[in-house]
């Protein structure tokens, strides 16, 4: 994506092929999209941390009064049902 960091997803990929020193292109091939696939799936998982955190942000906490644990439990609660399209779109391109 335009907005992510070149360097960071160039280093991604050397850390798998360091790793795993393809022979070949078919090798080369698997350990390129092994690379990709950890790379979108650590994607998704900061996507919905944020969507979770900003949906959370938006909605009133109706228990103030709440240990600190119970109003986080709540507001990501509160954040999945505010936003299931978004959610659903995040786990059909995992």
């Amino acid at each position: 994506m335009p907005s992510e960091d070149l360097q960071a997803y160039q280093r991604h990929i050397t850390s798998f092929t360091d790793e795993y020193h393809p022979k070949g292109a078919t090798e080369a091939h698997l350990v390129q999209a092994l690379a990709d696939a950890s790379w979108r799936l650590n994607r998704v998982a900061a996507l919905e941390a944020n969507l979770l955190t900003l949906a959370a942000a938006r909605e009133p906490n109706p228990l103030a009064d709440a240990p600190g644990q119970i109003q986080d439990a709540m507001a990501i609660v509160a954040a999945l049902e505010s936003q299931p399209k978004a959610l659903a779109n995040l786990s059909m391109h995992s």
